[in-house]
């Protein structure tokens, strides 16, 4: 039972630590997320750095200084504190506010003449790229991927990221960065600009991020490939393809792609994505036996989570965001109106937790076209690819479970599976809709292809990608409880950091172990 007053026992702690390591003049920039774990977890990775490393920690920090928040930060003795963007602070920045606004009005005068497409791929400030980064914000919420528009929530979004990059890029240029620790790439906030502006500035850097099985794993020194593949699945990706020629059993292999279709496997690529999209219900039986009926050819449209940030892979993707490429898609299908394909649809897993389902059911009405069918939630992805002939997707892993089961799937996007010739990849938007225009002269993949797929999909849920892992040396003991437990709920965390670290050696010896780790 959690006593609920672990984490005001926890903040009147004062170790003081950040003292106590030998620094020079360089810095390392820690970038808060604004959330607890985050803000448990991530400064003793930072001090474990700044000690390796005889850095100076500071943190980039757009809270107030009484937050809770930055009373952890302190309690580990970290002083010196950055902000990003605060909107009371704008007007004591006249040289940014101005520049800012400047940046402003020549991006919206040039997409007057352009679109987001553009924006996407082209809009830099300090020869950095940035546009997808604040694109992908601005779709997030209002459901703002359906009519990309120049209205006042799109210039606010403009605005406060331009300023929120100018500063962060004035900061570590003129503050002696050398070191930039993040815990996401996603969005025009602190963290993705930052890790945009290192990767650019051939800065060091590390990008941090929590798995299934609780392992922190790290992505070190990102470059300019972040922005056209994304560091997670660019990272993913070289050592996919360094990995998939290796020996690896063929029966563990053929045991753990069955285990997986039974849904008995722990999938630490797919997460709990793969198990909630063969989740099934009463329509499952009913709407395949009604598909199976059909003597028609079938094409399986997987839609991403429409909102997602759909360049968290990097801008190789040939449409502005998952929904455009799901209407352009309908709008050719409609078009064609090939009697002889019907086309199936299905939302993400996610989509049903985004209230998306709607927005795909009113889409696909809309057509009036009887070969354009909409999944009912609660029907197997598995056994909708069995059924199916080919496969559509963004860059989804359905492809590749697809490609493991001998069928021809389509992708207009990098993935981390991509460079293996499992799939047709198209880089362009008219080569996208030159596949589906000969769908039927693409072939299948062989024998040897299926296996290779099946081989690339165990690499990948089975965790062998090379990642160093910062609580490696922690597995065994009762602390690494803290590491694991990606929590929310500050009391808990308190109550783990409280039983776990009782006093400041057990903390020095817990940042040694980091240390040995990165």
């Amino acid at each position: 039972m959690v006593k609920y007053n672990k984490f005001q026992q926890f903040i009147k702690r004062n170790w003081n630590i950040n003292k106590e390591i030998k620094k020079s003049e360089n810095k390392l920039l820690f970038v808060d997320r604004e959330r607890f774990y985050p803000a448990f977890v991530m400064p003793i990775i930072a001090l474990a750095i700044c000690g390796k490393r005889r850095l100076n920690l500071t943190v980039l920090s757009d809270l107030k200084d009484s937050s809770e928040i930055k009373k952890i930060y302190k309690l580990y003795g970290i002083k010196k504190f950055f902000s990003g963007f605060i909107r009371r602070e704008i007007f004591k920045n006249s040289k940014i506010f101005l520049k800012s606004f400047l940046y402003t009005s020549i991006t919206l005068i040039k997409l007057i003449f352009n679109d987001f497409y553009w924006f996407i791929n082209n809009f830099k400030i300090e020869n950095i790229p940035i546009g997808d980064l604040i694109y992908d914000l601005y779709i997030r919420k209002n459901e703002n991927f359906i009519n990309n528009k120049i209205d006042f929530y799109f210039i606010k979004i403009l605005y406060f990221s331009i300023f929120r990059f100018l500063k962060i890029y004035k900061l570590i240029i003129s503050n002696n960065i050398k070191y930039v620790f993040c815990t996401t790439e996603f969005y025009s906030g602190n963290n993705g600009l930052a890790l945009r502006i290192a990767s650019y500035k051939k800065i060091k850097n590390m990008f941090v991020f929590h798995d299934i099985k609780g392992q922190l794993k790290i992505i070190e020194n990102t470059d300019k490939n972040i922005f056209k593949y994304g560091a997670y699945s660019f990272y993913r990706n070289k050592n996919l393809r360094l990995k998939i020629n290796s020996s690896i059993s063929k029966k563990n292999i053929i045991d753990f792609y069955l285990k997986r279709k039974n849904l008995k496997t722990l999938n630490v690529y797919t997460n709990h994505d793969y198990n909630k999209a063969n989740q099934e219900n009463e329509a499952n039986n009913n709407f395949i036996s009604k598909i199976k009926k059909n003597n028609k050819k079938k094409i399986l449209y997987a839609s991403h989570a429409l909102s997602d940030a759909a360049h968290s892979f990097g801008t190789k993707f040939v449409f502005t965001n998952y929904y455009d490429q799901l209407k352009r898609t309908l709008n050719f299908v409609n078009y064609q109106n090939k009697k002889n394909y019907i086309w199936i649809i299905k939302s993400h897993p996610n989509a049903k937790d985004k209230n998306e389902n709607n927005i795909l059911k009113n889409l696909v009405k809309s057509y009036k076209n009887k070969n354009i069918i909409l999944c009912p939630e609660g029907v197997s992805t598995n056994k909708l690819i069995e059924l199916s002939d080919y496969i559509v997707s963004g860059r989804g892993t359905i492809s590749l479970e697809a490609a493991c089961m001998g069928k021809v799937a389509i992708n207009c996007g990098f993935s981390t599976y991509s460079n293996l010739g499992l799939v047709y990849e198209a880089s362009s938007k008219t080569q996208y809709f030159n596949y589906l225009k000969k769908i039927s002269q693409l072939k299948k993949p062989d024998e040897k292809k299926i296996f290779f797929a099946k081989k690339a999909l165990y690499i990948l849920e089975n965790d062998l990608i090379d990642h160093k892992k910062i609580n490696s040396l922690l597995i065994n003991q009762k602390v690494n409880k803290i590491f694991k437990k990606n929590t929310e709920e500050k009391e808990k965390l308190a109550y783990m950091f409280v039983s776990y670290i009782k006093d400041l050696k057990k903390l020095k010896n817990i940042i040694k172990s980091i240390s040995l780790s990165i």
